[in-house]
């Protein structure tokens, strides 16, 4: 029987790059370089270009599944409880109502025939908010509930720590979804998270239910990404180590950023699919796939339906959820993720 390695040899830097200039035809292969802050990044690059062997990810998993997370705008409860059952029966199993004000009394029309226990529920409160009317219902709501399950956030604070459910929220900025500008941003998040874990008492961090959300926007480069996210749960895992704290506490939660929900309804369906393959092979724990800003009346369902079905193609035909760490192996996620994640982590123990 004919073993892989006869089938598949070792082929070296320089026949790999006699290939490549026969396939350019004569255009140089700098040309194609992906420029990240300001450096030039090859897009080719070969085993013998790592200079370290690439920081394993997902050790700790089973399978690479993620919550379907729909974020819906709650301006009037009736109309945003129609929304979440829809995307419930659609398939979706995580929610995140975005409050902009709160009513005790309206609350009940808001979840009604929600089921709570089935699915993750996560409250992102505006300014409007008051937060201690919303913690003394959230606190009676929830008493009977995972605290795992559910979480708060403000959207006006880049931290906020959740005593009811004792889960750490950071938010990234718009500029996480920039690849000349995320690198610096994912550096600030990390610093955001270490200081407010510094602050939080031993007690309630070492707690069971205790857990850290980072919550990242997400752009249109693919490449970058993938790398990013990637790095960020290397990053996480440094974090998690420093305090002594299992990796799978830390959870990412992906949104999308600007470059992606200002598109026109047609690019908007192009770019959807990309970045939740792009979200999914970086292993983020949450994905949330936005519908565009500027949609016809009564076509926000339909849209939802659409970002729901790129979910389901994912899970079921590609099977993207058995696969652990897709991007393994991949001498150039490999390196530009180490790029990144060396880079940060360096910068954050200057600074701590």
């Amino acid at each position: 029987m004919t073993s892989e390695k006869q089938i598949f040899k070792d082929t070296s830097r320089e026949e790999w790059m006699r290939r490549i200039e026969k396939d350019l035809k004569g255009k140089s292969l700098d040309t194609m370089d992906l420029l990240i802050d300001g450096i030039h990044f090859p897009r080719f690059v070969h085993a013998s270009d790592q200079k370290n062997d690439p920081e394993p990810l997902g050790l700790s998993k089973t399978e690479n599944t993620w919550n379907i997370t729909s974020r819906i705008a709650v301006t009037d409860v009736v109309d945003a409880n129609k929304v979440a059952l829809a995307e419930l029966e659609g398939g979706v199993n995580a929610i995140r109502f975005e409050l902009k004000e709160f009513d005790k009394k309206k609350m009940p029309l808001l979840l009604d025939q929600i089921i709570p226990e089935n699915i993750s529920i996560r409250w992102s409160l505006s300014n409007k908010v008051n937060i201690e009317d919303f913690s003394g219902w959230w606190t009676h709501w929830s008493r009977d509930l995972p605290a795992t399950s559910h979480s708060v956030s403000l959207d006006y604070e880049r931290s906020y720590f959740d005593p009811i459910s004792e889960t750490l929220t950071i938010v990234g900025t718009e500029n996480c979804a920039l690849p000349d500008k995320s690198t610096a941003e994912l550096e600030n998040v990390i610093l955001a998270l270490i200081t407010e874990l510094m602050d939080i008492s031993h007690e309630i961090i070492k707690s069971d239910d205790f857990q850290v959300r980072l919550i990242i926007p997400s752009g249109a480069s693919i490449l970058w990404e993938i790398s990013k996210l990637r790095a960020l749960r290397i990053l996480a895992a440094h974090v998690a180590l420093a305090f002594d704290l299992p990796e799978d506490r830390f959870l990412i939660e992906t949104t999308a950023g600007q470059t992606i929900t200002s598109m026109s309804p047609n690019d908007h369906k192009i770019a959807t699919p990309v970045l939740a393959l792009a979200c999914v092979t970086g292993d983020a724990d949450d994905i949330c796939l936005p519908i565009p800003e500027d949609i016809e009346p009564g076509k926000e369902l339909f849209h939802r339906r659409i970002a729901r079905n790129v979910h389901h193609l994912l899970i079921s035909e590609s099977k993207m959820g058995k696969v652990i760490d897709p991007a393994a192996g991949s001498y150039f996620f490999e390196e530009l993720t180490n790029r990144i994640a060396a880079t940060c982590w360096e910068s954050v123990q200057e600074k701590c």
